[in-house]
């Protein structure tokens, strides 16, 4: 298990948060851990300030993660830290116009895992994510 992943298990979330300043490459583990960061504290400006630095920027900016932006990465990992970078950016917009609870924060879990799954990723992947973003002890 990755260092991320055992600060996530400590709930260590501030050092968890304090790489989001001194990291400026995607890393697929440390934006789960991020993500499921923020879901766990519902605080996301840090989660904003990540991916504001990320690569996906102009896929973002033009069209979010859509099958023809998704289709152009080709590798796995990235065009699952795209789903995943869409997907909290949603979120984190909806935050700035609504109050968000834990049923909401749980509903669009359910709705990315079902996203995924269109998409074709293993059980393994979704019951990673799952459990990360669930808040499961």
């Amino acid at each position: 298990m990755n260092k991320y992943y055992e600060l996530l298990k400590e709930k260590e979330y501030q050092k968890i948060k304090e790489e989001a300043i001194i990291k400026n490459d995607l890393d697929l583990d440390y934006l789960i851990v991020l993500i499921s960061t923020s879901f766990k504290t519902n605080e996301f400006v840090i989660l904003y300030y990540y991916l504001s630095k990320t690569n996906f920027k102009k896929e973002i900016e033009d069209g979010g993660a859509n099958y023809t932006n998704y289709l152009n990465i080709i590798d796995e990992k990235q065009q699952l830290a795209l789903v995943l970078t869409n997907f909290s950016l949603g979120v984190i917009k909806e935050k700035k116009e609504q109050e968000i609870d834990d049923d909401y924060l749980n509903y669009r879990v359910i709705d990315l895992l079902n996203i995924l799954f269109e998409i074709g990723y293993e059980d393994e992947v979704l019951n990673k994510i799952y459990h990360l973003l669930m808040s499961v002890e």
